[in-house]
């Protein structure tokens, strides 16, 4: 028995050698271990100034070697996006910026009736009416920002169908998905028809698209700030006979953000706790055996490895996302935990 204990501990007897040296050595100096870690956590955490943020949901979730991503590329290669054909080629493979509205009837009846109708052409001259004001100057949806083919914004051919008057909603009969050369598949939904199985009868949804113009940055910067104003228009746009839902290209990014940041107070709470915890389980009757200071330090050693480790990366160019803004709270629960660990081993000497 006593050879096999000698076997079996033997690894263990090493260790708690070398660690039982380690540790006498920094009681001997302890000014580097206290000073060197800070000046490294300060020269790694500067790397923040360089921070980069990436919300690209297609980036962040979608395969790189995905059939969409390879067949995205394949298009941009056989439509390059040029200025002669910069609506048509570049929304084949890339909506760019955009607003779009889907307008259903309060009651759920038809969208293409006279009363209904006039309320979507109402949300129309609604939205196209929307302007932001760049340099003192102010830009227009129909007249400076919207995508053009052949100097005409793309505008909503089924709107166009009924000549912009909620009059003739009654009186035009359309063809579905197609009425003669124009296509109106994306633009109702809920369609029934009539007897040839053709000819629309109602609809229970309309669907508008705005698309903006795309390029150089100063063109996405107007199109980012015409979509940001379209939003908080659509936001408070009320209607009594019409249900009005609306998306932007930066819609999911936004929401991605808005549900994660949503949680930071309820983070900001968690850590409080944590540390708290961290330093009264540390306290004990007994004076001599209590340790706070090493329960703040155990926290103070976690919070300098997040900010370390998040300047190593930001050097090294990765971009952030938001989903690991948790991380910290992790890292914290892994410190204390070890922090732990040693006063047991402490108290159990």
């Amino acid at each position: 028995m006593c050879y096999c204990d000698c076997r079996c501990d033997c690894v263990e007897r090493r260790l708690s050698r070398l660690f039982y040296q380690y540790g006498k050595f920094i009681a001997r100096h302890p000014i580097p271990f206290v000073v060197v870690p800070l000046i490294v956590a300060a020269a790694l955490g500067a790397g923040l100034l360089t921070l980069t943020n990436e919300t690209d949901p297609e980036y962040l979730f979608a395969p790189a070697d995905s059939r969409a991503q390879s067949d995205r590329a394949r298009l941009g290669e056989l439509f390059p996006n040029d200025d002669a054909t910069q609506f048509n080629s570049a929304r084949l493979n890339n909506l760019g910026r955009f607003g779009r509205v889907i307008i259903t009837a309060s009651d759920g009846g038809n969208v293409l009736r006279e009363g209904i109708f006039s309320e979507v052409i109402k949300v129309n001259d609604f939205i196209v009416d929307i302007n932001i004001t760049v340099d003192g100057e102010t830009l227009r949806f129909d007249n400076d920002l919207c995508a053009k083919w052949l100097d005409q914004c793309s505008l909503n051919d089924i709107i166009g169908l009924y000549n912009f008057s909620s009059t003739n909603a009654d009186n035009i009969n359309i063809t579905y998905p197609t009425t003669g050369q124009i296509f109106i598949g994306g633009a109702l939904g809920g369609v029934a028809f009539y007897s040839d199985q053709e000819t629309v009868k109602s609809a229970l949804a309309i669907q508008l698209h705005y698309f903006l113009k795309s390029g150089d940055e100063e063109l996405e910067l107007q199109s980012d700030m015409w979509e940001l104003e379209f939003m908080n228009s659509m936001f408070v746009y009320e209607s009594d006979n019409i249900d009005v839902a609306y998306y932007t290209s930066q819609t999911l990014e936004l929401e991605l953000e808005a549900s994660i940041t949503s949680v930071f107070p309820l983070f900001t709470i968690t850590f409080t706790l944590l540390i708290t915890f961290s330093i009264v389980c540390c306290i004990m009757a007994d004076w001599v055996r209590s340790k706070p200071m090493l329960g703040q330090l155990g926290v103070l050693s976690a919070g300098l490895a997040i900010v370390s480790s998040l300047g190593l990366m930001s050097y090294c160019g990765v971009p952030f996302i938001n989903v690991v803004a948790s991380m910290p709270f992790l890292i914290l629960g892994i410190g204390v935990d070890d922090m732990f660990i040693m006063i047991a081993a402490w108290r159990k000497t």
